[in-house]
């Protein structure tokens, strides 16, 4: 297990890494690239995410949590069960994101919109500002009224 806790990462390639289990936990991620990278399991709570791609990566069972994230972009990437609680997602891309059983509950500004274009299935939380209706497989995400 790859241990990053407490580091400073400008500028970090981690292309197609792989470092599953993780441990980035307080980490400041500042213009890096884990595009591809294999980074399921892996702890990111309590850090500072910024400009950074995470493009087709696998985030799957991942920890989100208390984390700071400002043009983050999670499009193509899967994030399985990953967990988004106390998380301001305002801006953060989740085009084609694979949002399969992810906990959103205890997140804060995510919109209808980012839900709209990632994957979710009946299992994904989100928050109770949102709702979903579904008609077979397909949902639309919308404001609670």
């Amino acid at each position: 297990h790859s241990n990053f806790r407490e580091a400073v990462m400008k500028g970090a390639n981690f292309n197609y890494a792989k470092c599953i289990r993780a441990d980035f936990r307080e980490t400041d991620i500042e213009g890096s690239d884990f595009s591809q990278a294999n980074l399921g399991q892996t702890d990111f709570s309590v850090s500072t995410i910024s400009k950074t791609q995470f493009t087709g990566a696998n985030l799957s069972q991942s920890n989100f949590i208390s984390t700071e994230l400002k043009d983050v972009h999670f499009n193509d990437a899967d994030l399985e069960r990953a967990d988004f609680t106390d998380v301001d997602l305002q801006g953060v891309d989740f085009k084609n994101a694979r949002l399969v059983g992810a906990n959103l509950e205890k997140s804060v500004n995510l919109s209808s919109e980012q839900i709209n274009l990632a994957q979710i299935d009946k299992k994904t939380k989100l928050p109770p500002y949102l709702e979903v209706v579904w008609e077979g497989k397909k949902f639309e995400c919308k404001p609670r009224q």
